[in-house]
């Protein structure tokens, strides 16, 4: 007996009673996918790096060219947040709190937040972008808009 066969011997209250606890059942299983697999819970004093390894299969949707070396993935300009327009490591970092990011298409690396106290040093240094002419030691910029890597001079 098919299943089209079963729909049409069902009364009319009973095909609408299995229609709404299909929708039920398909809504809960959404809802305890996003809160149980896709949850990042990021604690205060860290941050999440994300990196977009587009699909895991093929035919599924999200397949993008990857990022050039030594650069940012580029965000889609109107949903930086979202997904990006190419597969590698995200300029935006995710603070505290929770996200939802599916395992599957974004590896989620958690980073601990450095506090520079005063009467201490920092040194920002750049890792993206290209290897610094023959002879120079520092990077002219700001942290996000130089174009080459290594120690910052600022």
């Amino acid at each position: 007996m098919s299943v089209k066969n079963m729909m049409q011997n069902l009364p009319a209250g009973r095909t609408l009673a299995l229609v709404g606890v299909l929708v039920l059942v398909v809504v809960a299983g959404w809802f305890t996918f996003e809160w149980t697999v896709n949850r990042i819970y990021v604690e205060p004093g860290e941050s999440a790096r994300l990196r977009f390894k587009g699909p895991p299969l093929p035919f599924l949707p999200g397949s993008r060219p990857a990022a050039p070396a030594g650069q940012f993935a580029e965000a889609n300009p109107d949903n930086p947040t979202g997904w990006p327009q190419q597969l590698g490591v995200l300029e935006h970092m995710l603070g505290p709190g929770r996200h939802f990011y599916c395992p599957l298409w974004w590896e989620i690396i958690r980073v601990p937040d450095i506090v520079v106290q005063p009467g201490e040093v920092g040194i920002a240094s750049s890792k993206m972008g290209k290897d610094l002419p023959a002879g120079e030691f520092l990077v002219d910029g700001e942290l996000g808009s130089t174009e080459f890597k290594g120690i910052l001079r600022k």
